[in-house]
């Protein structure tokens, strides 16, 4: 007789790959990285992180802290710097093009 169901089996190995990829994204270290130090097939990660993502999770917040800058007193432009866990940083100048930020941060949505 087998040990456990495959519905068993499979939320068990659901709930492993979940930790390893709240693992990884507190490490600071790429996937290829994380992968290799915990001896993990990089495609499958992939797909774990992709089917975790599809999940609907309610919306996470993160909170957003003022950088400390030098101004440049030459410079008149004002614009927006953003720090996401020192990890992500984005920088938006006068001018900037409302459908590239709107792309930047449609992609760091399926990351973070």
């Amino acid at each position: 007789m087998a040990e456990g169901t495959r519905e068993e089996r499979d939320r068990e190995r659901e709930g492993s790959w979940k930790k390893h990829i709240k693992s990884w994204a507190a490490s600071g270290l790429t996937q290829a990285e994380y992968c290799r130090q915990n001896n993990l097939l990089k495609h499958r990660f992939t797909y774990w992180r992709y089917k975790r993502h599809k999940e609907k999770e309610p919306m996470r917040f993160l909170p957003v802290y003022p950088a400390h800058t030098i101004t440049n007193p030459s410079s008149n432009s004002s614009g927006l710097k953003i720090l996401i866990r020192d990890r992500y940083r984005i920088e938006v100048e006068d001018g900037f093009s409302e459908d590239v930020l709107h792309k930047l941060m449609a992609a760091l949505e399926r990351v973070i």
